[in-house]
């Protein structure tokens, strides 16, 4: 890899994917834009699990609608591939957790 590429993946860090979730992608058949929405919201994972992002946000990123995003959240959550940890309201995002995920 040259140095150039190798700075570049530096600065954009990286994500962790827990045990058993390519399982749960694959079991709940997750389509690729739901891995990819579900991946952009793992950026912002916190220690205990929960995760969250303004939809916005996500779809900058990924250069998609808001209704698209909102569309993959809303079947991630009917397949099981994820959870609402705390409901979004009053300007606050909703928070998730993945299905799989064990906390300690």
């Amino acid at each position: 890899m040259s140095a150039a590429k190798a700075g570049h993946a530096r600065r954009w860090g990286f994500t962790m994917v827990r045990d058993g979730v390519p399982t749960l992608l694959r079991e709940c058949r997750a389509s690729g834009t739901e891995i990819c929405v579900l991946l952009e919201l793992m950026r912002y994972q916190r220690e205990d699990g929960t995760f969250s992002r303004p939809r916005a946000d996500v779809a900058d990123a990924l250069d998609m609608t808001e209704n698209s995003v909102s569309l993959c959240v809303s079947s991630m959550l009917r397949k099981g591939v994820i959870s609402i940890a705390s409901r979004g309201h009053n300007g606050r995002t909703a928070v998730y957790r993945l299905m799989c995920y064990k906390s300690s």
